[in-house]
């Protein structure tokens, strides 16, 4: 996490604004980087060291995280070092938006993992394992489920983020047509992930009709 300097009151309001919120990007994705880390070592990686997560439990409870871990582990060290250069932070999302298409999947299976999830609670060492997760500070008591929505969640806070950055950016300004593509870019990408959680969701409806 950058620390960042007092915002100087001398400058333009709109400067001081666009600064605020170029700032809330980054302190948001470093916050989002650190549950994503939560999710995948201290919850996953941590069952799995203790062989209560096979593969197929993996798969259906955590979906493909591992696809989406790094893409935002590249887009925090690029935001950084961008803070330090131009601040085109709609360049930035512009290069790497389509890479977001990988929450399509994960966004889609999260009936079925909470599902999942609540089967495999009913085993007593494996509850037992979560609670002594949950109890770690580094996940600040929150439980698994709490963490395995924030990706749906980070993912529809960008539109409002980029649609604040367009908001205090000069129309003069090199970054502004990147920033008004990667916010139409990104609105697609939410609604298409809606789109196939929506078809899961009552696919699976179905199927629990049948049986």
């Amino acid at each position: 996490r950058i620390e960042f300097p007092p915002l100087d009151n001398k400058l333009p309001k709109q400067k001081r604004q666009h600064e605020a919120v170029v700032r809330e990007i980054l302190d948001t994705e470093s916050d989002y980087v650190t549950d994503l880390q939560i999710i995948d070592i201290c919850f996953k990686q941590s069952l799995i060291d203790q062989n209560l997560l096979n593969k197929v439990k993996k798969d259906l409870i955590f979906g493909n995280i591992e696809d989406i871990v790094p893409i935002h582990y590249e887009f925090l060290d690029q935001l950084q070092k961008e803070y330090h250069q131009e601040k085109q932070m709609g360049k930035l999302f512009l290069n790497i938006i389509h890479k977001f298409e990988v929450y399509s999947h994960y966004c889609a299976s999260q009936t079925q993992a909470t599902a999942e999830l609540q089967i495999s609670k009913e085993n007593f060492n494996f509850n037992t394992a979560l609670d002594d997760i949950q109890n770690n500070p580094i996940t600040k008591s929150l439980d698994l489920e709490s963490y395995l929505i924030k990706p749906m969640q980070r993912l529809c806070k960008y539109p409002l983020l980029l649609r604040e950055l367009q908001k205090f950016t000069p129309e003069n300004d090199p970054d502004y047509q990147n920033i008004c593509q990667a916010l139409d870019l990104i609105k697609s990408i939410v609604t298409e992930v809606n789109e196939h959680k929506r078809v899961a969701e009552n696919m699976l409806k179905l199927f629990s009709i049948q049986d």
